[in-house]
């Protein structure tokens, strides 16, 4: 018997919930985006509706909690914007400030849709 399957025929842990893809999951399974974590071999985990669509290769999957809802923060988009500027010699950043303020923003709002959190 090789340590694997010793392992196998041992080991269950009852607080992980990972399911072959034999066993698809349910809609009761899913977060409340409808999705669940999904594992393909050479890949790793992603994640991907409930009702399948899966990569090649995909053998396992397992719950994936509901994302969190964060309110929009602009107290941390304002420090990212700061520690932007840093990147800029004084005079630049001085010349460039309101310019660059309205990309940033710009670019962190759309950042934010494109996560899903707006």
């Amino acid at each position: 018997m090789t340590i694997e399957k010793f392992i196998s025929t041992r080991y269950n842990d009852p607080d992980e919930d990972v399911y072959t893809v034999l066993e698809m999951p349910t809609k009761a399974q899913a977060n409340a985006s409808g999705e669940v974590l999904w594992f393909a071999q050479g890949r790793g985990w992603y994640v991907g509706n409930f009702w399948g669509g899966f990569l090649p290769r995909t053998t396992h999957w397992t719950l994936l909690p509901d994302r969190v809802d964060e309110p929009e923060d602009n107290a941390l988009r304002d420090l990212a914007f700061e520690k932007f500027m840093f990147s800029f010699s004084k005079e630049t950043a001085q010349a460039l400030r309101s310019t660059l303020l309205v990309a940033f923003n710009d670019g962190w709002m759309r950042g934010r849709e494109c996560d899903g959190q707006r």
